[in-house]
């Protein structure tokens, strides 16, 4: 019952910092200026974000994303933007104009984890003052965000101006920075990037550069040299937080002094910059200079370089390993310190027997605690119920040697969702998981249908909840209308940037193209006061009787106290009182399933009270759920004051 209406409303000027985390949003990354984008846009798969979420890089063919822009190629064009001014800058401009774009494409951006920097990929001729460029095709280049410049990394040594003599891409734009963006480690044909360089392969070689002293070393070398290439292709590398180690893959059988190799493909290598050594990750039980009888590939490094995550088809990995389904791909974790090799994708019945099925796309946290992984195999979680024979996703725990099913259906931890889930992408701090599925039956009430397409899903460690980053107008429940991808979470998960070519994320999405996106789960909203206003209280006739445990009783919120239908969470007071019992109050969102997490504790007839800043349903009910809990199956009386709300802006879709 409402015992007085709303009174007067006081906006604040900034949100509140108690808001954080109560409205969640989707917002527009590749937004035109003045107009919506008018051609594709698309954030890359390898860290595309800052750590804090405040700056993502991404590439777009739209003429019209900064004001004034000038474009006269219609190629790719890559471009960093601001989140708090909501401003977005050519990063691939010539040096005279920070508008004009140049005259080739560029593409594949990765940013620094500080923001400041961005490593990306062009096959202009013109993007740095004096380029002299005569390989036709793409180099590598870093743009430093505090002045507007751009250094030409993949240049000939001795020569910072011209770019070396062969193409420094890759097939998939492959590039890693350090977090203070000083060393960048890529993949190059180039023959002539490092002085006295002696090339055999005419195959992708990796190279680590260090910006301070504006040269390159050669990471992928045989064994006895500093300037020699390895006799085979070497990709895909990845860096550690400082700049010291980098993990990649290599068909190379010379890069370790007494390498023995005889399974004609990819095996994962680590570089230590400080001793110039290399050392074989992916090697078979009981030699640290053996291969794996299998192809590895896929290497993922943790922050600090001690921990690498990968695939391989191998059978010898582990010490009594037993892999039923060979040259099935299985992931693999590799401890520097020891040189030991665990198996990820393991049963979950032993740790050295594989599970039933393939698993790939391994992802790690920063201190190698954490490894998410996709899987096929039914097996790896105790009591698993499979029931889309696709790729789940799932994750590990070095420490307590456990997994988990990541992408379950909202009923049951232990049951996959209905479709599949894949390429799972983990936050720095191992907390949330963001991931890509097919699924309808992820979240309590979730709706939409995109067929065959891809819907973007975060899942919090902590809590064990699945959430929606691509929802319909950031509904938490309904799925947008199209296929989304490319995810990458923030440091902490607080943040997702994709890639969609749904029209309903945003409201005034009319450009038909592909865009960029950024989800936040905990998107500040603007908080307005409200004259103290009991919402309920079930000890008068109008609003009880009293709670029973285990009966959840809705609240409807929306146009009670003053709250208006835009409110997405309220700010009140709650008590319990008259307990027959000792037990707890649940608080959660009326469209939601019930959280792990209680919002109040009690004994039996004691008062407890505690003040709550809690989520409504967002799906136009502006409801709210009372989960009570008492001992014996008692009963407990609920009283509700409320003393404000929090209202998202309205969603911005032009600069």
């Amino acid at each position: 019952m409402v015992r007085s209406p709303g009174a007067c409303l006081l906006p604040l000027a900034f949100a509140l910092v108690l808001a954080a985390g109560l409205a969640q949003g989707t917002e527009i990354v590749s937004k035109g200026n003045p107009a919506p984008a008018n051609h594709i846009s698309g954030v890359p798969t390898v860290a595309p974000i800052s750590a804090d979420g405040r700056f993502i890089a991404f590439v777009s063919l739209a003429s019209n994303i900064v004001s004034g822009q000038t474009d006269g190629t219609l190629t790719a064009d890559v471009f960093l933007y601001d989140v708090d001014s909501g401003t977005t800058v050519l990063v691939s401009h010539t040096p005279s104009s920070t508008t004009t774009t140049v005259n080739a494409a560029s593409a594949g951006p990765v940013i620094s984890a500080d923001g400041n920097y961005v490593a990306f990929f062009s096959s202009s001729g013109v993007l740095v003052s004096g380029q002299s460029d005569a390989n036709g095709t793409y180099d590598l280049f870093l743009y430093s965000r505090q002045d507007g410049t751009v250094t030409l990394v993949s240049h000939a040594s001795g020569s910072p101006l011209t770019a070396g003599n062969g193409a420094s891409s890759g097939a998939f734009f492959d590039s890693s920075l350090s977090s203070d963006g000083r060393y960048v480690a890529f993949e190059s044909v180039a023959s002539n990037l490092v002085a006295g360089q002696t090339d055999f392969n005419s195959a992708p070689d990796v190279f680590l550069y260090d910006r301070t002293t504006g040269t390159s070393v050669l990471v992928s070398r045989a064994s006895g040299s500093t300037t020699t290439t390895g006799n085979g292709t070497s990709k895909e590398p990845r860096i550690s937080t400082d700049g010291r180690y980098v993990v990649f893959r290599s068909t190379a059988t010379n890069l370790v002094a007494g390498q023995t190799d005889a399974n004609g493909g990819d095996d994962v290598f680590l570089f230590d910059r400080d001793t110039g050594t290399l050392t074989l990750v992916s090697h078979a039980q009981g030699s640290a200079v053996t291969a794996g009888n299998g192809t590895s590939q896929n290497p993922r490094i943790s922050a600090d370089g001690n921990y690498a995550a990968f695939t391989s088809a191998a059978t010898n990995l582990v010490f009594g390993q037993t892999d039923p389904i060979a040259s099935s791909s299985d992931v693999f974790l590799y401890q520097r310190a020891s040189g030991g090799v665990a198996l990820v994708s393991r049963s979950a019945a032993s740790v050295t027997t594989v599970g039933n099925g393939s698993s790939n796309a391994p992802d790690l946290s920063a201190d190698g605690r954490f490894v998410a992984f996709s899987s096929i195999a039914t097996n790896l979680v105790a009591g698993q119920a499979d029931t889309n024979g696709s790729l789940d996703v799932f994750l590990y725990d070095r420490t307590s040697l456990t997994t988990t099913l990541v992408s379950h259906a909202a009923s049951s931890s232990t049951t996959t969702g209905q479709s599949w889930s894949q390429e799972p992408r983990i936050s720095v701090d191992g907390s949330r998981i963001a991931f890509r599925s097919n699924a309808g039956n992820l979240i309590p009430g979730q709706t939409g249908s995109s067929g065959s397409n891809g819907n973007i899903f975060f899942w919090d460690r902590l809590t064990g909840v699945i959430g929606l980053a691509s929802g319909s107008l950031g509904s938490a429940t309904k799925t947008s209308n199209s296929d989304s991808y490319s995810q990458t979470p923030d440091a902490d998960g607080s943040h997702i940037a994709f890639s969609s070519l749904s029209t309903d994320l945003v409201a005034g999405d009319t450009n038909r193209f592909q865009d960029v996106f950024l989800y936040a789960p905990f998107k500040p909203a603007d908080f307005y006061t409200v004259t103290p206003c009991r919402l309920l209280d079930t000890r008068d006739p109008q609003d009880g009787p009293a709670l029973t445990s285990g009966a959840v009783a809705t609240v409807i919120v929306h146009g009670s106290c003053g709250i208006p239908a835009t409110a997405t969470s309220v700010s009140l007071n709650v008590t319990a009182v008259q307990a027959t019992g000792s037990g707890q109050l649940t608080l959660f969102p009326g469209d939601q399933g019930q959280p792990p997490t209680s919002t109040i504790h009690y004994a039996a007839g004691q008062t407890r009270a505690n003040n709550a800043i809690l989520p409504l349903a967002s799906d136009g009910a502006g409801t709210l759920k009372i989960a009570p809990f008492v001992e014996g199956g008692g009963t407990v009386h609920v009283i509700l004051d409320v003393n404000g709300y929090f209202e998202p802006e309205a969603p911005t879709f032009f600069q």
